[in-house]
């Protein structure tokens, strides 16, 4: 019977990955050991990770846009922006009370990234879709002009500014106009539900000092839960990462265990360097280090048994 360290008759030379698979098919356990599945994924974890070459027709395909593209795209929005006169016409005469929202997040957020509208043109941009958007709360109902126009301005001068009154950055305009956007969503959905009934125009409605339950600032509440619940979904995020992370950790502890049972199978490594190996990975649990014994002996056996 040849020996289990015999490294004449079991060392193999490790040339690539072919040769290695023949190597695992010939000298590891046959396919019907409950070890050879586990083996085998062992080995195939440990060489399927070369680095792959890169297609060179795919190299630039996270370029930045060329300025072509870049004009074109703010050249649209900023089409979008009508006279301060002609949105309150329309706004007058109800063209707006079934707005339909087609200037979509995504368009906004390359204008961010990658736009050249200037922050104080994206700006009235925004405040004009909000105009747009709110006025389906108010359908149905008369609203002189001199009203829209009032709202117009304080959306101006009172929304979208920083603390000392300045025009924020366009990442923060945009944000601003998403929280705006989703307060009047729910706003709208409650009054569809007929929780309550918006008797205040425009102007008084988006007055920052009006703190009434039907007024716009009380729907901060409504942006604080969302707030909260995005906090709470990206902390449970964090932890399902940091749980994946360790299992993915641990996974990778126990494939180089099992690849030092097929080292020390081929006689390339004693039993103590396998065992010393082996209380060096933390990670390893309790239950799998109790089965680590019979990983061995079987294996042993099965290719002590192969190699008489």
């Amino acid at each position: 019977m040849q020996s289990l360290h015999d490294k004449d008759s079991v060392q193999v030379p490790f040339k690539g990955n072919n040769e290695i698979k023949g190597n695992v098919d010939n000298h590891c356990l046959d396919k019907e050991s409950p070890l050879a599945p586990i083996l085998s994924v062992a080995v195939g974890n440990i060489y399927k990770n070369t680095k792959k070459i890169e297609d060179p027709k795919k190299a630039n395909q996270g370029a930045a846009p060329r300025s072509g593209h870049r004009m074109r795209l703010s050249e649209n929005l900023r089409a979008r922006i009508v006279d301060r006169n002609e949105l309150v016409s329309e706004l007058f005469e109800g063209r707006h009370d079934n707005h339909l929202r087609d200037l979509s997040q995504a368009m906004l957020r390359t204008e961010v990234n990658i736009g050249v509208l200037s922050k104080e043109m994206f700006k009235v941009l925004l405040v004009q879709e909000v105009l747009r958007i709110c006025a389906s709360l108010f359908a149905g109902r008369t609203i002189y002009t001199g009203c829209w126009f009032n709202t117009y301005d304080i959306l101006m001068d009172d929304y979208f500014r920083t603390n000392n009154g300045s025009i924020p950055n366009k990442q923060d305009l945009l944000r601003e106009f998403i929280n705006i956007a989703y307060r009047l969503s729910r706003a709208k959905k409650t009054i569809r539900n007929g929780d309550f009934v918006l008797r205040s125009n425009p102007q008084t409605y988006f007055n920052k000092h009006n703190t009434a339950h039907n007024a716009f600032a009380h729907t901060k509440q409504w942006l604080r839960q969302l707030q909260q619940n995005d906090k709470r979904k990206a902390e449970r995020k964090k932890r399902q990462d940091h749980n994946a992370q360790f299992h993915n950790r641990r996974i990778k502890e126990q494939n180089q265990v099992f690849a030092k049972i097929v080292q020390y199978m081929k006689g390339t490594i004693s039993f103590d360097q396998l065992f010393n190996f082996i209380d060096k990975k933390k990670l390893l649990s309790e239950a799998f280090k109790g089965q680590i014994g019979n990983y061995i002996t079987e294996a042993a056996a099965r290719y002590s048994s192969e190699a008489i």
